[in-house]
């Protein structure tokens, strides 16, 4: 290996990626304490994004390495939480969770229930951590 070239292996990356996660999350987290019942509007997240995470890097200069110019937060129901409030995020769960009941309930002797609900959990899994 070349002098001066690090080698991150697998771990450190998946970590160096959580932290990046939790920087997104902390510097935009304002976003929702100022417009915590009905959220600061559909799709306004990269409109606000860097203005926030400009104060927390003033705040936090060590973590000026996470800086990015982020189109979405990587978390789904966060990010639904800050643009549409604690209204629109409690609608999404009420809808969700009538989803979950729906196909949980249902008896098919076929496949068809089986598909529905891994791709309920797929895209759970996907708006969470993607």
């Amino acid at each position: 290996r070349p002098a001066g070239v690090s080698h991150f292996g697998p771990a450190d990356f998946a970590l160096r990626r959580l932290a990046g996660r939790i920087f997104l999350c902390k510097a935009s987290w304002p976003m929702f304490s100022s417009h915590p019942l009905f959220g600061s509007g559909w799709g306004t997240f990269p409109l606000y994004f860097l203005d926030l995470q400009a104060r927390f890097l003033a705040a936090h200069p060590a973590q000026v390495v996470f800086w990015t110019n982020a189109e979405s937060l990587h978390n789904d129901p966060l990010q639904l939480l800050l643009e549409s409030g604690i209204l629109g995020f409690a609608a999404f769960v009420w809808l969700l969770a009538a989803y979950a009941t729906a196909i949980t309930s249902t008896q098919c002797p076929d496949l068809s229930c089986l598909a529905r609900q891994t791709g309920f959990e797929r895209m759970t899994e996907v708006g969470l951590f993607c």
